[in-house]
């Protein structure tokens, strides 16, 4: 899985040079601007990661497909869902649910088999204001059964987004912690 910035600042490929890898079948088109090497069979992880790189430099997986690949979540994470630094009028990929983000800071993020991904903490976050009660429980045990658990990240987490304007319902997760 490679982005067009990364064939042309990595590799120093220019587009006409892109186009004829694709026009040679060796790069296969997955979003605009994002190919898969040599062949079209995507796993799980490897979709993603296209959606990642689709959205842009600094994006990470979050929300649901963010406690999916952490394990934390065991439904499915599609549709894929992105957070990123990105304009309101910036949409999203068929496929991809973006969420912009306003204060992410290093340490919400995380590098999971390449993939860059919400840290434990934020994903908790994230899936707190999606999530029933009982689901944001299951989650949570989940994460301690794993190990990674760690109550200081996460209050520090909510207390970072504190006073955040959110469209949804506040997060039920108080009630846990």
């Amino acid at each position: 899985m490679v982005s067009i910035r990364q064939l042309e600042q990595l590799f120093g490929y220019s587009r006409v040079g892109v186009k004829r890898l694709v026009d040679s079948g060796r790069l296969h088109r997955a979003y605009r601007g994002v190919y898969v090497v040599g062949h079209t069979d995507l796993s799980l992880h490897g979709e993603c990661l296209a959606a990642v790189l689709a959205v842009g430099p600094g994006a990470l997986l979050s929300y649901y497909s963010a406690g999916w690949l952490w394990g934390l979540w065991s439904g499915s994470p599609k549709p894929i869902h992105v957070t990123a630094f990105v304009p309101r009028h910036h949409t999203a990929p068929k496929g991809i649910t973006r969420h912009r983000a306003r204060n992410l800071v290093e340490a919400d993020r995380a590098l999971i088999v390449g993939i860059p991904v919400t840290s434990v903490p934020r994903t908790i976050l994230d899936l707190a204001w999606k999530l029933r009660a009982d689901q944001l429980a299951r989650v949570l045990a989940q994460a301690e059964d794993l190990g990674l658990l760690d109550l200081d990240e996460l209050y520090a987490v909510i207390e970072r987004n504190r006073g955040q304007p959110r469209r949804e319902a506040a997060p039920p997760c108080a009630g846990y912690l």
